[in-house]
């Protein structure tokens, strides 16, 4: 039988060697409770500093309007992750700052392996 976390764990591992991901901030705002005195909903900012592949977009991609130039896709293992990434999070790479508008998961079973970011520059 195979172990989909064993493998998730893996590629985390791999990713994280030194020299074969960047680090990356993915930072997520997430609106609390409305104040009613204030007029106000607090916001939580939540940021994961994880390792991950950072590549451009391909053609293909770019022909069928999946993306634009100057896009990038980013894959961040989901070992290193609380919770999946979603369109409009922001992501941080080498002192670039992108917002994420596509994310892809590739699991094994039912285990999320990676995550397959595209990211556009904020």
């Amino acid at each position: 039988m195979v172990d989909f976390t064993e493998i998730a764990a893996t590629v985390s591992n791999v990713i994280a060697a030194e020299g074969l991901g960047a680090p990356v901030a993915l930072t997520r705002k997430t609106p609390g409770a409305y104040d009613a005195a204030t007029g106000v909903a607090a916001v939580t900012t939540t940021v994961a500093n994880v390792f991950g592949t950072v590549e451009e977009v391909r053609g293909r991609e770019l022909m069928l309007g999946l993306a634009q130039a100057g896009d990038k896709r980013v894959s961040i293992p989901a070992a290193q992750l609380s919770a999946a990434p979603a369109p409009g999070d922001s992501l941080t790479v080498l002192a670039v700052n992108y917002v994420v508008v596509r994310v892809e998961t590739v699991t094994g079973g039912a285990v999320a392996i990676l995550y397959v970011l595209t990211c556009r520059v904020a």
